[in-house]
């Protein structure tokens, strides 16, 4: 089976990694979920860097996903300065 196809093991990672992030509540177990997760999407595009063509669809589904792992993170550290600021 070819490595690079969508869905594969290598792909699968991240996309575990990603879902398990995503659907945490707990904050100090979503920030190690969300660290996983980022690590696992930079490990598989530095894996696709110089093999698939930047249009590809992992690449397109691993930059999503990052881009809403940062915007997450960024919430949550914009929420957790609110409920602090109101104690």
């Amino acid at each position: 089976m070819n490595s690079l196809q969508f869905g594969t093991l290598p792909a699968s990672e991240w996309q575990q990694a990603f879902s398990e992030a995503v659907v945490e509540l707990e904050p100090r177990e979503f920030a190690e979920k969300l660290n996983s997760a980022l690590n696992a999407i930079d490990r598989r595009l530095l894996e696709l860097r110089d093999v698939v063509d930047g249009d590809s669809v992992e690449i397109i589904s691993l930059s999503d996903a990052r881009r809403t792992l940062v915007f997450l993170r960024d919430t949550e550290a914009r929420v957790g300065e609110l409920s602090r600021s109101h104690r």
